[in-house]
C-alpha cells in the first residue's frame, strides 16, 4: 500500500523525464527532493531519511540497466551508425607554424628594492619636434632641460615640475627625433598618457599593439660611490653627484632608443615574411607561383626600403657621431647596445632581408621567363597563320582557284 509520500514521489520522478515539471501538493516543502532534470536521474538529494532514497536508487538502477540493453541491442541490430576512425592531420598553416619559430617575449625583469624602472617605446617613424616642444610647454607639467646643443632638434628631455613628496625621485623622459620615447621612473598610467599625447606630434604611427609589444624595460639605481655609471647584470648603476649625470642618462636613453626601434623594423620584417611565405610553398608543391609581376615589384620595393631604413638613415650599424670624441659615453653606449644584442640582431635582420631578395629574384626571373615563353608562342602561332595563307595564295595562282562551296559552280553550268 503506497503512502502519499511515495505516490509523490513517483509524480516527482516522472516529471523529471517530462518537459513540464510536476509539483506534489501533498508533500511538506522540506520533504521535498532537489535534482538536476535529465532523462537519468544523477543527483538526487533528500532531506529526510526513510526508504525513500532507497526507492529512487533502485529506479535509478533499473533505468541505466534499460538504457544499457536498449543500446546493446541498437548495436548489434546495426542501427546504430559507425563512427569512422578520426586520423589527426595538420593543416598547412599548422606545419608552417611548426616549422618557423615564433618570437619570443622579452623578459620583464621588475624593478628590486632601492630600484627604479626605464621603460622604453617606439611610437612612430619621426616625430615633429618644434610641434612637440610646444605641447610640452603648454601643458605646464614638465621642464625641459638642457643638455647639450648639439643635440638640439634630435632629442629633448624634460622632467616634471612637481613632486608629491619631497622624497620623492625625479621623473625624466626622453624624446628622440625618430619616434622613441624613454621614460625614468615614471608609471604606467603616465606613460601611456604621454604617449597618446603624443599622437598628434607624430609622422606614420606605429599600431598601439606593437608600441608595447616591442617595448624595452631595464632597471637603475643609485651609488654615491661610482666614479662613472655602470652596467651590471642589466641593472644600470648612476651617480647622481656626477656632472655628467643627464649625459650618462641620455647615452642610456640612447642605446634603449636602438633597441625599441630595431624592434619596430623587425615586426615589420616579420610581417614581409609572412606575405611571402606561400611563394616558396607553391614551389614546392605546384612548381608554380601565384603572384603577379606588380605584386612582385611592390614586395620588392618594400623589402629594399626597410633595408635601407635600418643600413643607411640608422646608426645601427655604426657608433653614432656624438660618441666619437666622448669615449667614457661611447664605451658606455656600446655596452648597452651589447646587453641589448642590437649588433647581433641587426645581423640577423639583414640575413633576413638578403633572402627575401634572393627569394623576389628568383620570382621575377620566372616570371620574366614564363612571359618571354607566351610571346615566343604567340609569335609561332602568327608565323604558322602567315604561312597558311601564303599556300592559300600559291594554291590560287598555280591552279586559278578553288570553290569553297561548290554551290557556285552549279549555278554557272
Amino acid at each position: 500500500m503506497y503512502t502519499s509520500q511515495s505516490r509523490c514521489v513517483g509524480r516527482v520522478i516522472l516529471g523529471a523525464f517530462s518537459k513540464t515539471p510536476l509539483k506534489c501538493e501533498s508533500m511538506p516543502l522540506t520533504r521535498i527532493p532537489t535534482f538536476r532534470l535529465s532523462p537519468v536521474l544523477t543527483s538526487v538529494t533528500f532531506f529526510s531519511t526513510g526508504r525513500l532514497p532507497q526507492m529512487l536508487k533502485v529506479y535509478e538502477t533499473s533505468s541505466l540497466q534499460m538504457r544499457r540493453l536498449s543500446l546493446s541491442s541498437r548495436l548489434s541490430s546495426g542501427l546504430m551508425p559507425k563512427v569512422a576512425k578520426v586520423v589527426p592531420s595538420l593543416s598547412q598553416a599548422q606545419l608552417s607554424a611548426l616549422r618557423f619559430k615564433t618570437r619570443k617575449n622579452k623578459k620583464r625583469n621588475q624593478p628590486g628594492k632601492d630600484e627604479w624602472s626605464v621603460v622604453g617605446y617606439s611610437t612612430a617613424e619621426s616625430f615633429d619636434m618644434l610641434g612637440l616642444q610646444e605641447g610640452l610647454n603648454e601643458q605646464l607639467i614638465y621642464s625641459e632641460l638642457d643638455i647639450l646643443e648639439e643635440l638640439n632638434g634630435n632629442c629633448i628631455a624634460v622632467t616634471n615640475k612637481y613632486n608629491s613628496d619631497k622624497d620623492d625621485l625625479s621623473k625624466e623622459i626622453f624624446f628622440f627625433k625618430d619616434g622613441n620615447i624613454i621614460f625614468w621612473n615614471v608609471p604606467e598610467l603616465e606613460r601611456s598618457s604621454v604617449l597618446k599625447f603624443t599622437n598628434r606630434f607624430a609622422l606614420q604611427s606605429y599600431e598601439e599593439d606593437l608600441i608595447y609589444e616591442e617595448s624595452e624595460l631595464m632597471n637603475f639605481s643609485f651609488s654615491s660611490a661610482l666614479t662613472k655609471p655602470t652596467l651590471e647584470k642589466g641593472l644600470i648603476m648612476l651617480n647622481p653627484h656626477l656632472e655628467t649625470f643627464l649625459l650618462d642618462k641620455y647615452t642610456f636613453s640612447d642605446a634603449i632608443a636602438s633597441s625599441v626601434k630595431l624592434g619596430a623594423w623587425e615586426a615589420a620584417l616579420d610581417n614581409i615574411i609572412d606575405s611571402i611565405e606561400h611563394i616558396s610553398e607553391d614551389l614546392k608543391n605546384n612548381g608554380n607561383v601565384r603572384i603577379s609581376s606588380r605584386e612582385v615589384l611592390q614586395k620588392s620595393g618594400e623589402i629594399l626600403a626597410l633595408r635601407h631604413v635600418i643600413n643607411l638613415s640608422s646608426d645601427l650599424l655604426d657608433t653614432p657621431d656624438f660618441y666619437w670624441d666622448r669615449e667614457g659615453l661611447e664605451n658606455l653606449f656600446l655596452a648597452t647596445c651589447s646587453h641589448l644584442a642590437v649588433a647581433k640582431r641587426t645581423k640577423i635582420v639583414n640575413e633576413k632581408l638578403n633572402h627575401c631578395l634572393e627569394l623576389m629574384e628568383l620570382v621575377s626571373t620566372h616570371l620574366s621567363t614564363d612571359h618571354g615563353a607566351r610571346l615566343e608562342w604567340i609569335i609561332i602561332v602568327l608565323i604558322f597563320i602567315e604561312i597558311c595563307f601564303e599556300v592559300l595564295h600559291l594554291v590560287e595562282r598555280k591552279f586559278g582557284g578553288f570553290t569553297v562551296l561548290g554551290g557556285e559552280s552549279d549555278s554557272e553550268h
